[in-house]
C-alpha cells in the first residue's frame, strides 16, 4: 500500500498482480493508494484475470483514494442430455438405455458435482446404473441417480451412463427418462 499525505499526481502505468494463486471473491475491495488529493490518471492500468476470464477487477477513485474491486462472473455450461434404447423389447427381458451427457459450454465443468437422475420405467425390475466415473446409487422411488466430479470441456461428452433393467412383465408401453444438473456452474 502506497499512502500520500499530500496529492498525489498519476500518470504511467498501473501493473496489479495476484500473487501466489490468491483469488479475490466477487465485491472484494482493495485500496493500494491512498492520498489527500490527486491530480491525473494513470495512462494505463493492467488489472488482473483469473478463473479463466471470469474473474477480473475494476479501478475507480475515492476523493481520498484508488480502489480495486473484483468482479467475479459464474462459469456457465449448458448441459445436454441424449438417450438410445431399443424401440421394442419382449415383456420380462433385458433392457438397457444408454445415456450421454454433453457439455455445449461454453465453459467447462469444474469444481462441482454432475448428477443425472434416470426415471426408470413403471414396473422394471432389478434396475442398476453404471458408467466410468460416475457413481451410481440403488433405485430409490423408482429412479437411479449418478453423479460424477469430472471436468468436461465445452463441446465435449462425459463417459455414456448404461441404465440396465429387466422390462415390466405386464407388457405395453414404457417411458424412461434421465435429467442432468450441475452444483457448481450455471446450466
Amino acid at each position: 500500500i502506497l499512502a500520500a499525505t499530500g496529492t498525489s499526481t498519476l500518470d504511467g502505468t498501473l501493473n496489479v498482480t495476484l500473487i501466489g494463486g490468491f483469488q479475490p471473491a466477487n465485491g472484494a475491495t482493495f485500496t493500494p493508494h491512498t492520498f489527500s488529493g490527486k491530480t491525473g490518471d494513470f495512462a494505463a492500468k493492467n488489472l488482473p484475470t483469473w478463473a479463466g476470464g471470469h474473474g477480473s477487477m475494476t479501478a475507480s477513485y475515492t476523493p481520498t483514494s484508488l480502489v480495486l474491486t473484483a468482479v467475479v462472473t459464474p462459469q456457465t455450461t449448458d448441459l445436454q442430455t441424449g438417450m438410445t434404447g431399443p424401440a421394442n423389447v419382449n415383456a420380462s427381458a433385458p433392457l438397457s438405455y444408454i445415456v450421454t451427457i454433453t457439455n455445449n459450454g461454453p465453459d467447462p465443468t469444474t469444481g462441482g458435482t454432475i448428477t443425472v437422475v434416470d426415471t426408470l420405467p413403471a414396473g422394471a425390475t432389478s434396475a442398476s446404473g453404471s458408467g466410468t466415473g460416475w457413481t451410481c446409487g440403488a433405485p430409490t422411488g423408482g429412479t437411479i441417480t449418478c453423479t460424477s466430479n469430472a471436468t468436461v470441456a465445452a463441446s465435449a461428452q462425459f463417459p455414456p451412463l448404461t441404465f440396465a433393467m429387466i422390462a415390466p412383465a405386464n407388457g405395453g408401453g414404457v417411458t424412461n427418462s434421465a435429467t442432468v444438473s450441475t452444483s457448481a456452474t450455471n446450466d
